[in-house]
């Protein structure tokens, strides 16, 4: 084990006195200044938020969850607008069957109680089979007939059934008992039914969504003329609801009143929970688009994590990645998309499904991402100026030294920066020092090529680039040039940038490095030409 540990420490140290090349070295100390520099440009970017990762990621979030919301709802109502397309035409052949069968007139079934109560009844398989297999809470028909032509608004009450669920609860949405809640009780009490607490035998169709709209509009088809009332509340309850409105039409273009299912305010929120995300609680609605604005007092909302969702105007206001939704009260961000779920004339509601997420919970999720990334790009940085430090010392210092040492004479072999260029140039310095090779000997063969690659580039050199690197051959300063050379400044600097780039030097230092060693080698006068200009 003693001998392993000896023989790794003499590979340390051939490793560690073993010469790299100055361009490696230098490419290293370089890449550790840019990459400080690119850090500081990340920390800024992530304070000014140029960088917008949290809101490209909520976008995508946001995307999903309303790709999959929008098609749930649509298939949803896809299938309630058959369901009452299909309801309407079999309640239109039920109706003219026993029109035939008992050779009647529709309008001369006002004032009849028995006829109207066989014709709920032979309805009520229709609608009860409608509710049971439709995703809504409720199924009605209203009939154009009322049972008391001198009763009092008798000009507004029509009679019909009205089947909804009641106990509906987050375990069984679906399942649930049914009740009457318009309609003769004969029909609740041969069908085993419980009468709804606001129970009324009759509609009031003036408080009937799109009733008398549809009564005096012209014959249309069913399928070509249903659509989705707002949010309303049910007469005499505090349940709100959505009802889809389908016409009842004859095979004669006859009016025999409508029909449809309604999906209450409970149910939505239950059969469209919200969900969860790295971001928060996200909200599914289902409302009117009014002017830009999302009125979410008219459509139906899923419930957040505290229960129902805020029912308030909501202004949009488009952001890039995802929309703002601004109230007097509160402050949302999200995405919306129109969706048809009308098709009649009568219809002038732009419905629109949203995914709506709470602002301050975004702000949140967004600082502690921020905060993150400023603190990942701030350790970086830090390494980057360590390393920048210690390369600095590594590999500049020494060559310094070495500088300073050629200038003052004092070269010794044992001198060593570590970079194999110069270190084979101190050596060859410290040997001519000390006249220990002989006159055949020469320059060494890779710095003779070195001297002989910085003469053939000099020659490239235009006169006025000459001259400048003339004044320094002969020692002046920069800042001496400008009146010798009778030239501005600028003019010196721009020169210098075309030699620098014309004899691959990077300084002055590293210039007037190639000028005192051409000299001390006696190869100086080859870089002078015959005449200064």
């Amino acid at each position: 084990m003693k001998k392993y540990l000896e023989n790794l420490k003499m590979i340390y140290r051939q490793m560690k006195n073993r010469s790299t090349s100055m361009q490696k070295k230098l490419m290293y100390y370089f890449l550790s200044i840019v990459s400080a520099i690119i850090c500081i440009l990340l920390i800024i970017c992530s304070v000014t938020d140029v960088f917008s990762f949290s809101k490209q990621h909520l976008n995508q979030c946001l995307s999903m969850t309303l790709e999959n919301s929008s098609s749930k709802i649509m298939q949803q109502f896809d299938r309630t607008n058959a369901q009452g397309i299909k309801l309407s035409s079999k309640i239109s052949t039920e109706i003219e069957y026993l029109l035939k069968k008992n050779n009647r007139s529709f309008e001369s079934l006002n004032n009849d109680p028995m006829q109207i109560r066989d014709l709920q009844q032979s309805m009520y398989n229709l609608l009860n089979t409608a509710l049971e297999s439709s995703e809504g809470s409720g199924a009605y028909v209203v009939l154009d007939v009322t049972v008391n032509t001198a009763a009092k608004d008798s000009e507004f009450s029509r009679c019909g059934l009205y089947l909804r669920r009641t106990s509906v609860n987050d375990s069984n949405p679906v399942n649930s008992e049914t009740a009457l809640f318009r309609g003769m009780k004969e029909v609740a009490r041969k069908n085993k039914l419980e009468l709804h607490n606001r129970w009324n035998m009759e509609f009031n169709i003036k408080k009937f969504p799109y009733y008398m709209e549809m009564q005096q509009s012209s014959p249309m088809r069913a399928a070509n003329s249903y659509l989705w009332a707002k949010k309303e509340s049910l007469t005499d309850t505090w349940e709100k609801a959505m009802l889809l409105v389908v016409p009842i039409i004859g095979s004669q273009g006859e009016f025999y009143g409508i029909c449809g299912v309604e999906i209450s305010e409970l149910y939505f929120r239950l059969a469209h929970p919200s969900s969860e995300s790295k971001f928060g609680t996200i909200v599914t609605a289902l409302s009117p688009n009014e002017n830009g604005n999302l009125c979410l007092s008219k459509g139906l909302c899923g419930a957040d994590n505290r229960g129902k969702f805020s029912e308030q105007i909501f202004c949009i206001k488009p952001s890039g990645n995802f929309n703002y939704y601004t109230s007097d009260e509160r402050k949302y961000v999200g995405l919306s998309k129109e969706i048809s779920i009308s098709s009649s004339p009568l219809n002038d509601t732009e419905w629109t499904v949203s995914v709506l997420l709470p602002a301050s919970n975004f702000r949140e999720y967004a600082v502690k991402r921020k905060v993150i990334y400023i603190t990942v790009f701030a350790a970086l940085l830090l390494i980057m100026i360590i390393m920048s430090v210690f390369l600095s010392r590594k590999y500049v210092q020494p060559i310094a030294k070495q500088l300073e040492a050629i200038q003052n004479g004092n070269l010794t072999h044992e001198s060593k920066t570590g970079l194999s260029e110069i270190d084979e140039l101190m050596n060859f310095l410290h040997t001519q020092q000390q006249n220990t090779i002989s006159e055949n000997t020469g320059i060494p063969e890779g710095i003779q090529e070195i001297f002989d690659n910085f003469i053939e580039r000099a020659k490239t050199l235009t006169n006025a680039e000459y001259n400048i690197l003339e004044y320094y051959i002969e020692g002046y300063q920069i800042m001496e040039i400008p009146n010798l050379a009778y030239i501005s400044m600028s003019t010196v600097r721009r020169h210098n940038r075309s030699i620098y780039e014309k004899l691959e030097v990077s300084s002055r230092d590293e210039l007037m490095l190639y000028i005192d060693l051409l000299k001390r080698c006696g190869r100086l006068d080859e870089l002078r030409r015959s005449t200064k200009i």
